[in-house]
């Protein structure tokens, strides 16, 4: 009896141990790298959408446009109420430039710079307007 409880006991501790070296790191993503993987799956909607298709999307992904689309537009609405501040006053968007237009130039200005050490730890909605100088930067203006 005795050697039958030592070798369930033995059982039980490898098992342990078993589990417990199959744990592994994963890499945490930034909120400005979750914020471009959401801005990138809304980008591929937005372009499924205006074809002849509609993008049938999974939770997941409804959660990704929702997480970009709000942050997105309401930096935007931010930056054109506050256009006559020193804040936004070298942000210039041309009349007429539709948010899909804005989100594919932005885009890939977030992508080339958000996992640098310089930008990496920025607030989505702070690298959104970042993203929106460089890319709409009024003439006669110099970053």
């Amino acid at each position: 009896m005795k050697k039958a409880i030592l070798a369930l006991a033995s059982l039980s501790f490898l098992a342990v141990a078993g589990t417990t070296q199959a744990v592994q790191s994963v890499k945490l993503d930034t909120p400005l790298e979750i914020y471009v993987t959401a801005c990138t799956t809304l980008q591929k909607t937005w372009d499924i959408n205006s074809s002849q298709r509609k993008a049938l999307l999974t939770d997941s992904e409804e959660t990704l446009n929702s997480h970009c689309h709000s942050v997105f537009t309401a930096t935007l609405q931010l930056t054109e109420l506050g256009k006559d501040s020193k804040a936004f006053s070298r942000i210039c968007i041309p009349s007429g430039t539709s948010n899909k237009q804005v989100l594919d130039k932005i885009l890939v200005v977030l992508k080339k710079y958000g996992s640098t050490p310089e930008w990496k730890n920025m607030q989505p909605a702070i690298a959104t307007v970042v993203a929106l100088e460089v890319v709409y930067q009024c003439k006669g203006s110099k970053l």
